[in-house]
């Protein structure tokens, strides 16, 4: 989808931070032009709940099958998943990955990743999901020319709409959300 598409290249250029003009700011400012773009493409492409995204763990992705496992925020009991995922994105992980795990050796000083989590704060701890709407989600929208309402829960919205508008059963998509 071009809005998507769009969307992701204001992300990844990191265009929302123009008001931040700290040089302390400045490595946090990389890390997380990298990592919100990471962390929005996998939204859009898994319909994930961002309190999911923010809890997964690298272990939970199967970089070789293609595949991620939901299994920290379970607020049904079909919460526990199993979700494919397409190359393009599996792609965008790894290069996270790497990114992130250079980005801790160079910065040992101040960044220390918490429990193997993907997605962190720019000195490693747990990236909260009402920190990153706060700080972030609203900024990315606004540069982006989206609506105030396009809340974060809009990535899951459009990915099921996405994937009823390709053909894919209800019932699947329902067990790929993680609704009972």
């Amino acid at each position: 989808c071009k809005g998507i598409h769009n969307f992701l290249e204001i992300i990844k250029q990191g265009k929302y931070f123009d008001q931040y003009s700290n040089k302390k700011f400045d490595r946090e400012r990389k890390y997380y032009k990298q990592e919100f773009y990471a962390l929005v493409s996998l939204g859009f492409a898994s319909g994930m709940r961002i309190s999911e995204i923010c809890s997964l763990k690298w272990s939970d992705i199967n970089f070789d099958e293609h595949y991620l496992q939901v299994k920290w925020v379970l607020k049904t009991e079909n919460s526990y998943r199993k979700i494919t995922l397409d190359s393009e994105t599996i792609n965008k992980l790894k290069e996270f990955k790497e990114f992130q795990n250079g980005f801790q050796e160079n910065h040992q000083e101040y960044f220390h990743q918490e429990n193997d989590l993907v997605f962190t704060s720019g000195t490693g701890k747990k990236l909260e999901p009402n920190n990153f709407r706060e700080y972030y989600w609203y900024r990315m929208i606004k540069k982006a020319s989206l609506p105030e309402n396009f809340r974060i829960h809009c990535m899951r919205h459009t990915h099921a709409t996405l994937l009823l508008e390709n053909g894919v059963n209800i019932k699947v998509i329902s067990k790929r959300l993680g609704h009972s």
